[in-house]
C-alpha cells in the first residue's frame, strides 16, 4: 500500500489520480482508496471510499463540530470500521493500493488513530509519500529587527535543492 499524506491543497488527490492512471495504462493491477471523509471532489473514482460510510459534513452537523473536529471524529470512526474497509480492499484483489488521506496530515502524524488505521489496513510493507510544495516546504528565518523581512543570514530548507527559487 502506498499512503499519500500532506497538508490540504498539496496535491495528494491529483498525484494519486495521475499515478493511478499511469499504472493502469502500464497494465498494473492497482486500486484507489479514499480515506478523506471531507473530500467534496476527487479527480478519480475510488474503488473504496470512506465517504460511503462516514461523511465529515454530516458528522459536523450531527455533533455540532467545527470542520477540523469533524474530520478528527470521522477518522476516529473510520478506525472502528477498519476491518470492513480492509475487507473491501481485499475483495478488489489488486496487489497495489494507492491510499489518499485527509489534508489534515496531523491525523496521521500526531494521533494514534491515523497510525492504527494504517496498521489495520495493511499486513504488508507500506510506503508513505509526503506530498509537499515549494510553498509548504520553504522555511524562512525572520529578522528580529524587521519581523516581515527575511534575515540577511538567508532562508530556505532542504526542499530548495528540489525546486527552483520562487523569488
Amino acid at each position: 500500500m502506498v499512503f499519500f499524506v500532506g497538508i490540504a491543497g498539496s496535491g495528494k488527490s491529483t498525484l494519486v489520480s495521475a499515478l493511478y492512471n499511469w499504472m493502469d495504462e502500464q497494465g498494473y493491477d492497482v486500486a484507489v482508496v479514499n480515506l478523506d471523509p471531507a473530500a467534496e471532489y476527487l479527480p478519480y473514482v475510488p474503488d473504496v471510499d470512506i465517504r460511503e460510510r462516514i461523511n465529515a459534513r454530516k458528522i459536523m452537523r450531527q455533533f455540532k463540530l467545527g470542520p477540523n473536529a469533524s474530520i478528527i471524529a470521522s477518522v476516529d470512526m473510520a478506525v472502528a470500521d477498519a476491518d470492513r474497509i480492509k475487507e473491501e480492499m481485499g475483495a478488489i484483489g489488486a496487489p497495489v493500493a494507492l491510499v489518499d488521506t485527509p489534508g489534515q496530515m496531523e491525523l496521521f502524524a500526531f494521533r494514534e488513530s491515523g497510525s492504527y488505521l494504517v496498521k489495520r489496513l495493511s499486513d504488508t510493507h507500506n510506503v508513505v509519500v509526503y506530498v509537499a510544495t515549494p510553498h509548504t516546504c520553504r522555511a524562512r528565518r525572520v529578522s528580529p529587527l524587521r519581523p516581515s523581512s527575511p534575515s540577511p543570514a538567508g532562508s530556505g530548507s532542504s526542499c530548495r535543492r528540489w525546486w527552483p527559487s520562487t523569488r
